[in-house]
C-alpha cells in the first residue's frame, strides 16, 4: 500500500490515504485464526455480533478500542466531522478485505477498465479502486519473491490445518486446503487460490495502475513455481535478472579468469 500511495500521490485525497494506510495496519486485529465460515457454522460468539464480514466487523471494532486511548489516537486532532469521515474510510477498507465481497466488485471494476469508462473522479469507481487495492494489499504474499512467498504460504497452512483439526473434531467436513493429511496438495491449492482469486484482482488493477506491473509479474512466476512443483519438477533456485543469477555469473566469470 505505500509503495502504490507514494507512486500515485495524486489518486486519492489525503484523508482517504491515510484511512487506506491505517486500515492495511489495523485490517487483522486480534485474528482468532478461524474463518467467517467457521464463525458461522460452530456458532461462536462473534457471528451472534455480525451477521456478515464476521471477523472484519471484529477487526475494525478492535480498532476502535485501540484509537479509545488517548495516546493512541492518532486523529484525535480531527474535528467532530471529519473524525467521523475518517472512520468511516477505514471501516469501508477493513471490510473490503473479505473475500465474499471482492469477486463482485472485481467483475465490475473490471468490466469499466475493459470498456474505459473507469474515472477515479467517480466516487463509486473510487470505492471500486480501493476495495480492490485493500484486497491486493492483504493478498500480496503471493507476489514476494519465492522464497518468502514459500515461508509464508507454509505458516498460513499451519493456520488453516489448526482449523481443519477444529473442525474434525466437531465431526465437520475439512477441505483439503485446511486437512493436514492432505499437506501433499499444497501445489494444486495455490494453482487454484492465485488463478481464480489473486491473478483477476492483480491484473485488473494492473489495467488500471500500470506501475503495479512489478506484482503482477511476481504473482505469475510464482504460479509457474507451483506448477513445476505439482508435475514433480524442482524450481530453479533462482530466475533471469535476479540476484542470485548475477552472483552466479560473477563467480563464474572469476573462475573462467583463473583458468
Amino acid at each position: 500500500m505505500f509503495r502504490f500511495l507514494h507512486e500515485n500521490p495524486t489518486v486519492f485525497p489525503t484523508q482517504e490515504r491515510q484511512a487506506l494506510m491505517f486500515a492495511c495496519i489495523c485490517h487483522d486485529l486480534d485474528h482468532r485464526g478461524f474463518n467467517n465460515v467457521f464463525q458461522k457454522t460452530m456458532k461462536l460468539p462473534l457471528a451472534a455480533l455480525y451477521s456478515d464480514s464476521i471477523m472484519e466487523n471484529h477487526h475494525y471494532q478492535e480498532t476502535l478500542s485501540v484509537l479509545q486511548n488517548y495516546d493512541c489516537d492518532v486523529f484525535r486532532h480531527l474535528d467532530t466531522a471529519r473524525y467521523k469521515e475518517m472512520m468511516m474510510h477505514i471501516h469501508y477498507a477493513i471490510i473490503s478485505t473479505d473475500l465474499a465481497l471482492h469477486f463482485s466488485r472485481q467483475k465490475k471494476l473490471d468490466r469499466l477498465a475493459r470498456t474505459g469508462t473507469f474515472s477515479i473522479e467517480k466516487a463509486d469507481h473510487s470505492n471500486l479502486i480501493k476495495a480492490i487495492l485493500m484486497n491486493v494489499c492483504d493478498l500480496c504474499s503471493t507476489a514476494k519473491p519465492w522464497d518468502i512467498q514459500l515461508e509464508f504460504t507454509k505458516e498460513l497452512y499451519e493456520e488453516f490445518y489448526m482449523q481443519g483439526d477444529a473442525e474434525k473434531a466437531a465431526g465437520l467436513n475439512i477441505i483439503n486446503m485446511m486437512n493436514r493429511e492432505m499437506g501433499d496438495a499444497m501445489p494444486q491449492d495455490q494453482i487454484g487460490f492465485i488463478t481464480f482469486v489473486c491473478l483477476p484482482g492483480f491484473t485488473t488493477l494492473y489495467e488500471i495502475f500500470p506501475s503495479t506491473v512489478p506484482l503482477l509479474d511476481e504473482l505469475k512466476e510464482n504460479l509457474t513455481v507451483w506448477q513445476l512443483l505439482k508435475s514433480g519438477k524442482q524450481p530453479p533456485m533462482w530466475r533471469a535478472g535476479s540476484s542470485l543469477q548475477k552472483d552466479d555469473e560473477e563467480l563464474q566469470k572469476g573462475h573462467e579468469g583463473k583458468v
